[in-house]
């Protein structure tokens, strides 16, 4: 018989061999079977900001994995566009403010308390776009520029969205952003570009009715 049992994070690392998990499952399993009520518990769902929040299955899977290899970029979603014609480098930077004010998941960073991994939200605070000066004629300095770019997200502390603007021409520039997995997929990404473009060109956008934390 199968049974679904949630092991702290910080017991999964203390208990650091076979039987060390089994006898500490055995005990869990023969506590459940004693205290076991034939009555469900109604999901609460509240709005209430908290200073924490859960993780999903998927995310609970990556802060795991990215804790076994913090220096990969596996879980990274990094993307360039060439952007041809003038750009507004000030208003570019305001709309990609703009989407960190309103999204918590661009906010927010993993941690673990009493053993259990959580989401943090990060109050909203103004970032500068990083910005860099090359020459169409630099190829190689370009591609450097974003090799180095595309780096690991330190999930307790780092913002796990990035984002570069390499200015090649004042009619060319390369729009390099990155995105951890555990705060987007490819799917969210893309409206988070269509928003960013939306908010760029000076269109009104719906007021954000969820969060995804």
């Amino acid at each position: 018989k199968m049974y679904a049992v949630k092991i702290p994070l910080k017991e999964f690392f203390r208990l650091a061999s076979v039987r060390k998990l089994a006898n500490y499952l055995s005990g869990i399993l023969d506590a459940a079977i004693g205290q076991q009520k034939n009555h469900s518990v109604p999901l609460e769902i509240s709005s209430t900001i908290r200073d924490h929040y859960p993780l999903s299955k998927q995310q609970q899977g990556i802060y795991v994995l990215s804790l076994f290899n913090p220096e990969a970029t596996h879980y990274n979603i990094p993307s360039a566009y060439q952007i041809r014609g003038p750009l507004d480098a000030s208003r570019l930077e305001q709309a990609i403010n703009s989407m960190l004010q309103r999204h918590n998941a661009l906010r927010s960073n993993f941690t673990l308390i009493e053993g259990e991994p959580v989401c943090v939200v990060r109050p909203y605070k103004n970032i500068a776009l990083q910005q860099k000066i090359v020459t169409t004629q630099e190829q190689q300095k370009i591609q450097v520029h974003l090799d180095e770019f595309v780096k690991s997200f330190d999930l307790e502390n780092d913002p796990l969205f990035r984002c570069l603007l390499l200015r090649c021409a004042d009619d060319l520039h390369i729009l390099a952003l990155d995105v951890h997995h555990i705060v987007a997929d490819g799917t969210s990404f893309q409206l988070l570009l269509a928003e960013l473009h939306a908010a760029y060109t000076g269109a009104s956008l719906p007021a954000v009715e969820f969060q995804y934390t």
